[in-house]
């Protein structure tokens, strides 16, 4: 009797051990998955499917197309293992309701405006992938002030990668091919329909998009992932440090070559605001001169060597944009309150804009006017409001972080209509929101 008392309870011992490795175990990949998802955050590989309503007179728009890129695969992986080992805290999700009521008022709010959409099934598409980057924004803020040590690694080497791409993109006058492909960059040359050229000197340049959709993209995750690296110098790893630097030069080569003019001009005011910071800690002395000093380098560059580019501002290229901007206005003014729907801004804005080329058929570029047309004024109300808690929580390089967000969004729309802007957003508002000191 004592035996199989003994032996049963050898067992159980045994099948809670077990259990435990395994938890132990789906913690480590979990973790894996997510530096996974950190380090191929550039990429876009993906399988596009085209139903009717990612046609626009006939023409398939990207945009609108539901894709299952390989990114949503590890997300889904990263969720499917937070629910694993996070299985029987009920308390997290009633502390999470709780204390962020607001977030959940904003998504019954989205709910009840799918049902006014125009069109309900691009808006389901969106809310989805809403959903899908609030959770990894939650799960990046849960689990920050554990990652933060080694965060900045996978950044890095995407940073290292992205900036190599682009430079031999140029020098190559266009894709590398072979295995990139699979890793999101797509077959262009300098005579590919819409591929964004410049003009230097006469001369007709190819901008580099590394594995991104467009090369202002590719200019945004390199200050992003810039700001967010430097910061890892405070540790003082002789070899670390030195990677970090020659990340810093090699980026912003690529970076002066994207010829992104809004980016370009945050970078060479944020950037050294990094310095001081960095200067401050006299350990650090060196680094922080030598990081101001190259940080003016761009826009030096650009105004002294790509002047035209600068003048360019008020050519063709605003043109279009500002016609956009009325559209979207007409747009505002016919569905004030609620918008079109959130994920109708394209099929929607034809009927007030008239583009030549299909080509110019694209989302307004500024996303606080973008978020007015799709989810209307009340929308943006809410996210103004998020806005607003976020500048209060912010603390020194994440302030300059998301003076950055705040900032670039009113040029461009890829935080909400791109994979990589909106894991971007994500991370943003999850770093700021955390009030995590990066220089600690």
């Amino acid at each position: 009797m004592i035996i199989k008392s003994f032996q049963s309870r050898l067992g159980k011992e045994k099948i809670e051990f077990l259990s435990l490795g395994l938890r132990i175990n789906s913690q480590k990949l979990e973790r894996v998955f997510y530096f996974l998802l950190l380090t191929f955050l550039p990429t876009q590989l993906g399988l596009h499917f085209w139903p009717g309503f990612s046609f626009i007179k006939g023409i398939r728009i990207d945009y609108l197309s539901p894709t299952l890129f390989f990114n949503d695969l590890l997300i889904s992986s990263i969720f499917l293992l937070f629910l694993y080992n996070n299985r029987g805290k009920a308390n997290l999700l009633l502390s999470f309701i709780k204390n962020y009521s607001s977030f959940f008022i904003f998504l019954g709010y989205l709910v009840f405006n799918l049902f006014l959409s125009k069109n309900f099934n691009l808006s389901l598409l969106s809310f989805i992938r809403f959903m899908e980057f609030s959770f990894i924004a939650f799960y990046t803020f849960y689990n920050f002030r554990k990652f933060k040590k080694n965060f900045y690694i996978p950044l890095l080497a995407g940073l290292l990668f992205e900036s190599s791409l682009a430079v031999l993109q140029v020098l190559n006058q266009g894709s590398l091919n072979g295995i990139f492909y699979f890793l999101g960059e797509r077959f262009f040359t300098p005579e590919t329909p819409n591929i964004a050229n410049a003009s230097i000197s006469g001369q007709l340049i190819l901008r580099p998009y590394g594995t991104f959709s467009h090369p202002n993209v590719l200019a945004a995750y390199i200050v992003f992932s810039t700001i967010f690296v430097l910061p890892a110098l405070r540790m003082r790893k002789k070899k670390t440090n030195i990677l970090i630097l020659l990340s810093f030069v090699l980026s912003e080569a690529a970076l002066v070559l994207t010829l992104s003019r809004a980016s370009l001009i945050l970078y060479s005011i944020l950037i050294p605001l990094v310095s001081f910071l960095l200067i401050k800690n006299k350990k650090l002395l060196k680094e922080g001169i030598f990081i101001f000093i190259t940080s003016l380098v761009p826009l030096l560059t650009i105004f002294i060597f790509y002047n035209q580019r600068i003048l360019e501002l008020f050519g063709e290229s605003l043109s279009k944009r500002i016609d956009l901007i009325k559209a979207a206005f007409f747009m505002i003014s016919d569905n004030p309150l609620f918008g079109v729907g959130i994920g109708n801004f394209l099929p929607e804005v034809i009927k007030y804009y008239r583009p030549l080329v299909f080509f110019d058929i694209q989302p307004v570029h500024n996303i606080y006017i973008l978020i007015a047309s799709e989810i209307g004024m009340i929308g943006l109300f809410f996210f103004l409001s998020f806005v607003f808690t976020l500048l209060f929580r912010a603390k020194k390089i994440s302030l300059i972080i998301l003076l950055f967000f705040l900032t670039s969004g009113f040029f461009d729309h890829y935080y909400l209509t791109l994979i990589q802007g909106q894991l971007l957003f994500a991370l943003i508002t999850a770093i700021v929101w955390s009030k995590v000191d990066l220089l600690s």
